[in-house]
């Protein structure tokens, strides 16, 4: 009888639910309870939305087990969960107020909004709901931040709201910046253009004294240079000889300056 009990302790603890974190290999995180023997090929794991089942070998990648303190932090906020369903329709926007509350300290941001959108349905006037939402109160109404801009004449410009002076402001600087780059790069275009036709020049100008030079150097008219200046000092004449008519007529030895050839 005492192996039957203790046979039936131990079943007992291995079929206690426990908080865990499992993850899958497609990336997938699940949080909730585990409902299936520990050794099982399938893990069946219980969460507050449903119930999920994976295979252990072909699914999960890892099971984490959750902290005791967050255990019991789970346990308040089911807890919580468990009063709402408990009110059911019949609750005030004050009751629902007072279990967001209670869900905002245990940092249950998500189930706190939602639980504030039930509040302003019952009471669309109620202020902390209404604050803890973002809205704000304008013109005797609430409204959200969208809405006051709106309302204020306000445009959305660059993700601010802006009035619509001030969008038409910034829009003429930036232009005026553009328009003021842009000479100033055409400017630039046009300098460094005549930098490239004066080097130009001076390149060209430099090869045409080069090759005079070279030119000059290698002989172009070397007659005309190496000659020695001939002096022209008219016809020849022999008074000895003039009046003996009889001798044959000299030479000239007049040379033409140019061709180098008597006359």
């Amino acid at each position: 009888m005492l192996i039957l009990r203790s046979l039936g302790l131990i079943l007992v603890m291995t079929l206690t639910a426990s908080a865990a974190d499992v993850i899958l290999y497609d990336g997938r995180q699940f949080t909730g309870e585990i409902v299936s023997p520990p050794n099982a090929e399938k893990v069946k794991l219980k969460m507050q939305i449903g119930s999920i089942v994976m295979h252990r070998e072909f699914d999960v990648i890892e099971i984490k087990s959750v902290s005791t303190l967050k255990n019991k932090q789970q346990g308040k906020v089911d807890r919580i969960l468990q009063r709402r369903e408990k009110l059911g329709d019949k609750a005030s926007a004050n009751d629902i107020w007072t279990l967001a509350l209670l869900l905002k300290k245990h940092k249950q941001d998500i189930r706190f909004r939602s639980f504030a959108r039930e509040v302003i349905k019952k009471d669309p006037q109620h202020k902390a709901a209404r604050e803890a939402l973002g809205y704000v109160w304008y013109n005797e109404k609430w409204m959200t931040p969208r809405q006051k801009h709106v309302a204020q004449g306000h445009v959305l410009f660059e993700g601010k709201w802006v009035e619509p002076s001030k969008r038409l402001d910034i829009i003429h600087k930036r232009e005026g910046k553009r328009l003021a780059k842009l000479e100033k790069e055409k400017a630039a275009k046009v300098v460094a253009a005549q930098k490239q036709i004066a080097l130009e020049t001076a390149i060209l100008v430099k090869k045409e004294k080069e090759a005079e030079e070279k030119s000059s150097s290698s002989g172009g008219d070397t007659k005309s240079i190496n000659r020695k200046p001939v002096i022209y000092l008219g016809p020849y004449t022999d008074t000895e000889t003039k009046e003996d008519d009889s001798s044959p007529p000299r030479r000239s030895t007049n040379i033409c300056p140019r061709t180098g050839r008597r006359f």
